[in-house]
């Protein structure tokens, strides 16, 4: 197997990599020091083989929820915890071409540290899956091979995010963390 984070700077036509797309919704509030955050995401991740051209790729639906706790008045800190659940629904595999059966679903850990103030903040993300890409259980035959058994893939990732509040001016107010 390729290390996942040889993706990033390999040509994007030949392996997509990993890739996530979703909805999500968010309420801070100026007079509370807490807050919360849903989504909704589709996610694809890829398990690339060396001196392959072939690869293994499975999509999921992945709901997600955390907590906020802002720290300061006008501008702060602030700390995000959180979970999500990957629900595998497709897998396809090029290299070994077994069913849905041959990856796991499960849980991942999300933590996030920031800085936040009434234009917008910055934060450092890290979204660790607590579960092994394939199942290390499956057999394709009853019981006779594990071609999973001792193979482990859990790719944490770290992302860094700035986010720009626009002036809504009289029409409203946008109430972000601590404004």
């Amino acid at each position: 197997m390729r290390g996942g984070y040889a993706r990033a700077f390999s040509a994007p036509w030949k392996h997509l990599g990993d890739y996530g797309i979703g909805l999500s919704g968010a309420w801070d509030h100026y007079d509370s020091p807490f807050g919360f955050y849903v989504g909704l995401n589709y996610k694809s991740r890829e398990v690339a083989f060396k001196n392959e051209d072939r690869n293994d790729r499975a999509h999921y639906f992945s709901p997600e929820a955390w907590l906020r706790f802002n720290f300061g008045k006008q501008k702060g800190l602030f700390l995000e915890m959180g979970t999500s659940y990957d629900y595998a629904f497709k897998y396809k595999g090029e290299m070994h071409n077994y069913g849905k059966d041959a990856i796991n679903s499960g849980f991942s850990i999300n933590l996030g540290i920031g800085h936040w103030n009434k234009n917008g903040y910055t934060q450092l993300n890290l979204k660790m899956p607590l579960y092994n890409f394939y199942n290390k259980d499956f057999t394709p035959d009853n019981g006779m091979t594990h071609p999973f058994r001792g193979v482990d893939r859990a790719i944490g990732y770290i992302s860094l995010i700035f986010r720009n509040y626009s002036d809504p001016g009289e029409k409203g107010m946008y109430v972000g963390p601590g404004y």
